[in-house]
């Protein structure tokens, strides 16, 4: 497992691989959880784990301002549309999710 932030990390990267193949193929996570109030445990559909940290996005304003809230961060953690995301209902249309590069 590698530590991941805002940006893809150093090392055989996703888009490499999508430059030498020509395909265009989008990451699915499949299962997160934040073990602290900082961080999330990411898995991805081709096996791949990355521990993101997640403190910018929670000290970020706007649509990410109830994230600043431990239990919405903790309690409403899900996994909606392929991606990490934070709902009370589970609605994908009205949650808070992050693209899945961005964790990639």
């Amino acid at each position: 497992m590698r530590e991941s932030g805002h940006n893809l990390v150093d090392g055989p990267s996703f888009l490499q691989a999508l430059r030498e193949e020509n395909k265009i193929v989008l990451p699915s996570v499949v299962q997160v959880y934040a073990p602290d109030d900082e961080h999330l445990i990411v898995q991805f559909d081709d096996g791949r784990v990355v521990r993101w940290n997640a403190r910018a996005l929670r000290q970020a304003g706007g649509v990410f301002e109830r994230l600043r809230d431990s239990k919405v961060f903790r309690e409403q953690l899900t996994v909606l549309n392929g991606t990490v995301a934070w709902s009370d209902d589970f609605d994908p249309t009205r949650c808070i999710d992050i693209d899945p590069l961005v964790l990639y």
